[in-house]
């Protein structure tokens, strides 16, 4: 996690930030609203018997979650994810859901979160050539989808 993740999250340890921190990665993942409250009780559930999750430990499930949940349920064709975005998503938002979730996850966790390459792998279960592969793919479609082609 980078530091000014680490610094934000050390400054004020309160659930509040922490809630605010997973569920706005949630969110940067599943693109919607109510997609994001179910995928951030999932990851804390994880918790539940275990008292309050650590910052970096809770990012890990919400992502470990979302990854399987779409695994689980990946639709065969159109955009990638589960959700269809809302009027009121940014173009990057909207860009973001046209990744494959394995894309989506890590280029979220390390262009959003500052997460190493490492640890995105270990979050990811993935080999870090694996992370980086994905994180240059994403990046490349990102910048295809957002970036107008010249005339």
């Amino acid at each position: 996690m980078s530091s000014a993740t680490n610094e934000m999250l050390n400054k004020d340890n309160s659930f509040e930030r922490l809630f605010s921190l997973i569920y706005s990665t949630g969110f940067r993942l599943t693109g919607n609203h109510q997609s994001a409250t179910v995928l951030v009780k999932k990851a804390l559930h994880r918790h539940e018997n275990n008292g309050g999750p650590e910052p970096a430990e809770a990012i890990k499930n919400l992502c470990r979650v979302f990854i399987e949940d779409t695994a689980n349920s990946r639709p065969k064709s159109g955009v990638c994810g589960s959700n269809t975005p809302t009027r009121n998503n940014s173009r990057v938002q909207e860009a973001l859901l046209n990744l494959e979730p394995g894309e989506r996850t890590a280029v979220v966790l390390r262009d959003t979160l500052g997460f190493s390459y490492a640890e995105i792998a270990v979050v990811t279960l993935a080999s870090e050539n694996d992370v980086v592969i994905k994180i240059a793919s994403a990046r490349y479609k990102l910048k295809k989808l957002l970036v107008p082609t010249a005339v």
